[in-house]
């Protein structure tokens, strides 16, 4: 259906909408929530984070070119194109370390920096190649330009439902317990059903 389709099916038009909310909602949740939770109950300290977040600086010079190039990449002749296998393959891990993040694994906060480190390098190359992946097979879809308006009319209404709903359920969740241990788990659970949800929807 790429690169010929003369216009979008319903099907189409839902499948890339789920991409976008599935990805969004993962993105805001670890992106907006995962170092607050680092802070208060994996007991890492401000220098730690901002550590991470200068190594995931660093790997943002790099993760792209390399999806770029994978994603340039000719396809063979009866072979899945790389964008197919990128869209197929990235949202279970995508799910999986966003939800991990949400779990305190040791007492020991150089052991939880370690697993919060590695969790977000893993999170954050898998979200640049499905994001990608996702955009060059929008390009690709159709030149129908009704169509393109519609398609990206509704997938901007999914990206945006999917980075309002960690802001809405995670606070209101978290704060109906004052002790420390159920916030921490209340974290996880509301984690499972983003990562379940994004893993359906992706």
């Amino acid at each position: 259906n790429v690169v010929n389709n003369p216009s979008f099916t319903l099907k189409e038009q839902l499948g890339y909408a789920g991409g976008m909310f599935g990805n969004c909602m993962g993105q805001d949740c670890v992106y907006t929530y995962s170092n607050k939770f680092n802070r208060d109950f994996q007991m890492i300290e401000m220098g730690q984070l901002n550590l991470i977040e200068n190594a995931y600086t660093i790997l943002g010079f790099f993760a792209p070119p390399v999806a770029g190039a994978l994603l340039d990449l000719p396809t063979r002749e009866g072979k899945k194109s790389v964008t197919k296998r990128i869209l197929q393959l990235t949202p279970l891990p995508f799910a999986v370390s966003s939800l991990l993040m949400f779990i305190v694994p040791t007492g020991n906060a150089l052991f939880n920096m370690g697993w919060a480190f590695a969790l977000y390098m893993i999170f954050s190359v898998v979200d640049t190649f499905f994001d990608m992946a996702l955009n060059t097979m929008a390009l690709r879809m159709t030149a129908n330009p009704k169509d393109r308006k519609n398609f990206y009319t509704l997938s901007s209404l999914a990206s945006s439902l999917g980075s309002m709903l960690p802001g809405w359920l995670l606070p209101i969740v978290v704060d109906r317990f004052s002790d420390g241990n159920s916030q921490k788990w209340a974290y996880f659970f509301v984690a499972l059903v983003f990562c379940v949800l994004g893993v359906s929807t992706m």
